[in-house]
C-alpha cells in the first residue's frame, strides 16, 4: 500500500475501499425517508437451504452467510416497501445470529414504517442491549419515542 492510499476492507464477496464503504452509507444514511438507517449488504443472495436434522450446530460462517442472505432479502422487501416481508426475513435472520445489533435496528425501522412506534422502541432497545454506543439505533430509539410523545398529545 502507498502513502495516503485508502485500505481496503475485506467484506463477503470482494474488497472495498474505506472511503467507497463510508460513501455508501452515508448515502443510505441520506436517502432513505425520515433518516431511517439500514444496513447495507453487499452481497445479495437466497438463503441456503436449511440444515439437516441432526443436533450438530452449524459453523458460525455458515450462521453469519444465512443471517447475511435474510439480511439482504429483508432489504430488498423493504426498498419495495413490503416492510411485513421485510420484518419476516429479518426476524429469520435472528434465527442465525441472535446478537447482531444491525439485525435488531432493521426491525425496528421496519416497525416504524409501519406505524408501530412500540415495536421500534422494542427493538431499537435490544439493539442497544447489545451494543450500547449504536448511534444508528439510538437515533431511531429517539425517533420512535418522539412519534409515542406525539401520539400521546
Amino acid at each position: 500500500m502507498t502513502h495516503g492510499a485508502v485500505p481496503e476492507t475485506e467484506i463477503p464477496g470482494g474488497k472495498f475501499s474505506k472511503r467507497n464503504i463510508i460513501h455508501a452509507l452515508i448515502l443510505v444514511v441520506f436517502l432513505v425517508p425520515l433518516n431511517y438507517a439500514l444496513i447495507v449488504t453487499l452481497k445479495p443472495s437466497l438463503p441456503a437451504p436449511a440444515a439437516s436434522n441432526t443436533a450438530t450446530p452449524a459453523p458460525a460462517s455458515t450462521n453469519t452467510a444465512n443471517r447475511d442472505s435474510y439480511l439482504s432479502m429483508g432489504l430488498n422487501l423493504y426498498n419495495n416497501a413490503d416492510y411485513p416481508g421485510a420484518l419476516k426475513a429479518w426476524q429469520k435472520a435472528l434465527e442465525y445470529d441472535p446478537k447482531y445489533e444491525l439485525t435488531y435496528n432493521n426491525i425496528a425501522v421496519a416497525y416504524g414504517k409501519m406505524g408501530d412506534w412500540e415495536g421500534q422502541k422494542k427493538y431499537c432497545e435490544m439493539a442497544l442491549a447489545i451494543k450500547p454506543d449504536f448511534e444508528l439505533a439510538k437515533t431511531n430509539l429517539f425517533q420512535a419515542n418522539e412519534a409515542l410523545k406525539k401520539k400521546q398529545k
